[in-house]
């Protein structure tokens, strides 16, 4: 294979050029399956805290590994928060001397917020809590802290402490009513947002997109799902992307998306340019709109639920952890879509699930196992000429 850079660069529409690829086989994952592991359950699922241990490790190793794309554009901002830590092979008999370096043969990721999440939304129905915390809840204990108990988060653990409650919501009805409560993490993106203020505060509407805009990346974890927003710091604008599809209808305008659906209930209800309207038949996706709408200070027609298509339609696709980071790769690395061009591309491919299928499998092998070190040593000068002045053509690739 030639030293193209474009050779190295997967792409939905040819992902045999990278099938071949030399990769990073130095902690390995199995493919994910639906499956029960038979360890002892757990609140936060059917699987063993083991299984869920190997899980949170894998989704640190997929974000790392996409982090070394993401660096190609340098507006992408994100912040992955995990290290990986060598474990030491077993010593030799025989007084043999300490191990030296040559001796780490493998590795464990270490997180420091819970699925290397910055936003993470805990739910149960109130009747469960009651049954199980009927004590703290008649003794005043918070339901902030009454959930992290639920979901087995050690009150010691540094992944607790990590977390701060940010927002609280009640839905359903009678014997259906369910409490849902937020959390940032501190070591995340958005522990770094409450602690400085917002550049451009509910600016009147968006502009276009340019290079050098800062694109911040926030990966919102739910009690079963994964999901991520991107937010535009100069146009203080965010576009949240949900694999499962989310209720909308999109308006371009100048390219940029505008939720069509927050802005006609913004001017039934006598919108002012300080309010804050969010609306979402899931609770998740309310949370998210209501926590990262007030954090950053977005105006609601600029919280743009952007993917409309149920992208996980076959039983198999449990890659919503992978979904998310696809797209930011397609938006905003390879081919560099527009929002309208992307969210058309997805679509397209929903009309054959089979092939939908195909690409998140084969994008999680090529992003998890990715091996930069075989990169061409020129690739950062041919990334920049490799894609066209507007910055969204696939141009040819040069063998």
């Amino acid at each position: 294979m030639s030293k193209n850079f474009y050779n190295f660069l997967f792409d939905p529409e040819d992902i045999e050029k990278t099938l071949g690829l030399q990769q990073d086989k130095s902690l390995v994952f199995p493919r994910l399956r639906l499956s029960t592991d038979p360890g002892r359950t757990s609140k936060k699922g059917p699987e063993s805290d083991a299984w869920y241990e190997r899980w949170e490790q894998m989704i640190c190793q997929l974000q790392n590994k996409a982090n070394e794309l993401f660096k190609l554009n340098p507006s992408l901002n994100f912040v992955t928060n995990s290290k990986l830590v060598p474990i030491k092979s077993k010593k030799k008999s025989g007084g043999a001397p300490a191990p030296n370096k040559n001796d780490f043969v493998s590795g464990k990721w270490e997180s420091d917020s819970y699925m290397c999440g910055d936003l993470l939304i805990l739910d149960e129905l109130d009747s469960e809590i009651y049954t199980l915390f009927k004590k703290d809840i008649l003794t005043g204990v918070p339901m902030s802290e009454i959930m992290l108990d639920h979901y087995e988060f050690a009150p010691d653990s540094s992944k607790r402490e990590d977390l701060e409650f940010i927002d609280e919501v009640k839905s359903g009805m009678d014997f259906t009513i369910e409490t849902s409560v937020g959390y940032l993490s501190k070591s995340g993106m958005l522990g770094n947002f409450t602690s400085k203020p917002i550049k451009n505060p509910m600016l009147p509407g968006p502009g276009s997109e340019s290079d050098g805009s800062k694109i911040n990346i926030i990966r919102i974890v739910s009690s079963s799902h994964y999901t991520i927003a991107l937010h535009y710091e100069d146009d203080n604008r965010l576009e949240y992307f949900d694999p499962g599809g989310v209720s909308d209808s999109l308006v371009y305008v100048e390219g940029v998306p505008i939720s069509g659906r927050l802005s006609q209930k913004s001017k039934l209800r006598d919108y002012k340019s300080e309010s804050v309207i969010c609306d979402a038949k899931k609770t998740e996706h309310l949370m998210v709109c209501r926590i990262l709408s007030n954090i950053l200070r977005i105006r609601s027609p600029y919280f743009v639920s952007i993917n409309t298509k149920e992208l996980q339609i076959l039983d198999e696709d449990i890659y919503c952890h992978t979904w998310v980071l696809l797209y930011v790769y397609m938006r905003h690395v390879y081919p560099k879509m527009s929002a309208e061009e992307c969210s058309k591309y997805f679509e397209s491919k929903t009309k054959n699930p089979s092939q939908l299928f195909y690409i998140i499998l084969n994008w999680w092998d090529y992003l998890l196992y990715l091996d930069p070190s075989i990169w061409p040593e020129d690739f950062e000068s041919q990334y920049k000429s490799l894609l066209s002045k507007d910055g969204g053509n696939r141009k040819k690739s040069k063998k």
